[in-house]
This record gives C-alpha cells, structure tokens and sequence, in this order.
C-alpha cells in the first residue's frame, strides 16, 4: 500500500493536510490509495470508511446523501465529511449538544430544537433561490425563550472559489435575493455592501 503520492501543486497546509490523511489512510483505514495517497477506492469509499461507523453518522449521510458520490465520499481532504462525522453524533444526545454549544456561545442555549445537515430553508425560492446550504444548521431556543438558529460552515483544505455567473449577477443586482436578505437581517451597517461584495465576505 505505502503512503501514496502526494500533490506537488499544493500550499504548504494542504501538502500537511494530504500527508496526514494519506497515513491515516495507511495506517488506520490499512486500505489502498486510488490516484493519490488522500483518496479512498470506490469500493473502500462506499463503504463509508470517510466517515465515522457509531453515533448515527452513517444515517444522518444517507438520509441526506442516499447515493454515493466519489468527490465527497472518497477524497480524505475534502469537508463535507467533516460536519457529519462532528455534529452529527451530536442529534442523538440533545443535552450534551446543549452542552458543547454553550461552550462557543456563553450559556445562551436553553433547549436545541433540531440539528440539520447541509441545510437550507424550503422553498429555496423564498429565501436565497439557489443550492446554497449550510454545513450544518442548529435550531434553538435561548434561556429568553427566544429562537435562534446557527449556521455553521467547515472547511478543511478548500480554498476561496472564484464567483459564478448567478453569483456575479447577483452580487450586482441589488434587488437580488442575496441583498433583500442582507437587508431583512438588519444586522449590518448602512454603507457596508461594497465590503461584503469582498471575497473575504462573499
């Protein structure tokens, strides 16, 4: 088996990234590399060795994901698995949820409500209009008895993408879903829209 090739072309983050990944392919999983020491086999992937076997992980994917998918289920640097394999366990234990998400958020939670995986409000059509979802979205009611929900992104080894077509459309269009929400939100200054167009906010 070994370690695999790794990827000349990568930065100095993603090249640890991919080392770790391809030893814990070897030496962990013990299961062959395809193409690159980072990536599962087909059959390896299928199996769902990207992901963690106890916890409702598993059920949690193919309730969301019922099909493989060789780009999420077999590359070991990608993020998709990340959120499933962290904050999916978290649906079958709500008190010790309540628990680590007071943790980031100051006690605020008094009960979680629900816990989705790469979640977007329906009808997409009413809300942004596109496949935009989040990681994982956490629904909750705070200790004012106020709901609240929490949209979390991850990313491992992923960098910044450059915008779309739509996305460029409606980046300029200040009628676009995207600026009617931002807008209803109420949670930015007046004046800030040419610093959200900024990839670092995009």
């Amino acid at each position: 088996m070994g370690i695999g090739p790794q990827h000349e072309l990568d930065d100095v983050f993603k090249k640890k990234a991919r080392l770790h990944q391809s030893m814990y392919r070897e030496k962990a999983l013990g299961v062959p590399f395809k193409d690159y020491g980072s990536r599962l086999t087909d059959e390896d992937a299928k199996k769902g060795l990207n992901y963690y076997q106890g916890l409702g992980v598993m059920k949690e994917l193919r309730k969301r994901y019922p099909r493989y998918n060789p780009c999420r289920d077999a590359n070991l640097l990608r993020s998709e698995h990340i959120p499933f394999n962290l904050i999916a366990p978290l649906k079958k234990d709500i008190d010790f949820a309540k628990r680590v998400f007071n943790v980031f958020l100051d006690g605020l939670v008094h009960h979680v409500e629900n816990i989705g995986m790469e979640w977007a409000p329906k009808p997409a059509r009413d809300y942004l209009d596109d496949s935009t979802s989040f990681d994982a979205f956490v629904l909750f009611t705070q200790i004012d008895e106020s709901k609240t929900g929490l949209g979390i992104e991850i990313k491992y080894t992923e960098g910044p993408t450059a915008p779309g077509d739509k996305e460029i459309r409606a980046i300029n269009d200040s009628n676009s879903p995207y600026w009617v929400v931002t807008r209803k939100s109420n949670i930015y200054s007046k004046g800030v829209e040419s610093k959200l167009k900024a990839d670092g906010y995009r």
